[in-house]
């Protein structure tokens, strides 16, 4: 490893990691587009909602994934069946929009996972992106960062032991 210390060389690579998830959040918003899958016409807010919604999940789980790398949790069988677990049971409560999702501490600690599918189901009649989207994007974005913020502060921190 040729990076400064553990912090500059897990930033380099969450940085890579987002750089791979906007271009495939380009490309899963541009190809429906080019091959004309989508009846009615899309308005530029859809689109840009659709690479908002694709590129914060890109994030989201790029953050999420960092805690199941083999620096925190060294089984393989571990950490995998730990990360589906953890996304199956995310994604239930999303779907189903649970009761726990009515139990305030769970709502921050949880991934915001609901807020996508909010996202996702706009109807074809907006003509401009609501100021609620926003604060789920943010929150999408903030959550992300606090989580990466905090991999790599544990991680430092173990290094140093």
């Amino acid at each position: 490893m040729h990076a400064k210390n553990k912090r500059a060389y897990y930033l380099a690579l969450v940085i890579n990691c987002a750089l791979a998830g906007l271009i495939l959040s380009m490309a899963a918003v541009a190809y429906p587009i080019v091959f004309h899958a989508f009846t009615p016409m899309l308005h530029t807010v859809h689109i840009v909602i659709g690479f908002l919604a694709h590129f914060s999940l890109a994030i989201l789980s790029i953050a999420l994934s960092l805690f199941f790398t083999r620096e925190l949790v060294k089984s393989n069988a571990t950490r995998g069946g730990a990360l589906s677990v953890f996304f199956i049971v995310s994604l239930v409560i999303a779907v189903t929009k649970a009761e726990i999702l009515k139990i305030k501490l769970l709502n921050w600690l949880l991934p915001p996972l609901h807020y996508s599918l909010e996202i996702m189901s706009v109807g074809d009649q907006i003509t401009s992106i609501p100021a609620q989207v926003y604060r789920q994007f943010g929150w999408f974005f903030i959550y992300s960062l606090i989580l990466i913020a905090i991999f790599i502060a544990v991680v430092q921190k173990r290094r140093i032991r």
